[in-house]
């Protein structure tokens, strides 16, 4: 995919902006972002871990924990879904 290139005065020079590349679901990118989000979880692996180990024994992690490897894991392997702004009642068939 091409990238829409873009210049930007700075001082007396002007530098070339390229945008970053989207992170999409399940890329290491995206499981830093969401680490920075997650304390507690910090790698997939890890979300998985606690997951496993709290379904077979429950004293292991606090509920809270176990909640957010699970939200964790959501975020990581979802895909975006656009969503459209305008009500179904003003929206033309086939829109």
């Amino acid at each position: 995919m091409a990238q829409a290139k873009s210049a930007k005065l700075v001082g007396d020079e002007v530098q070339e902006f390229i945008p970053p590349e989207p992170i999409t679901a399940n890329t290491p990118q995206l499981e830093q972002l969401l680490a920075t989000g997650y304390p507690n979880i910090r790698t997939v692996e890890n979300a998985r871990q606690i997951i496993k180990e709290r379904d077979g024994n429950p004293a292991l992690y606090p509920f809270e924990i176990y909640q957010q490897a699970k939200a964790f894991l959501e975020a990581f392997t979802t895909n975006a879904r656009v969503v459209s702004t305008k009500p179904g009642w003003k929206r033309k068939p086939g829109r």
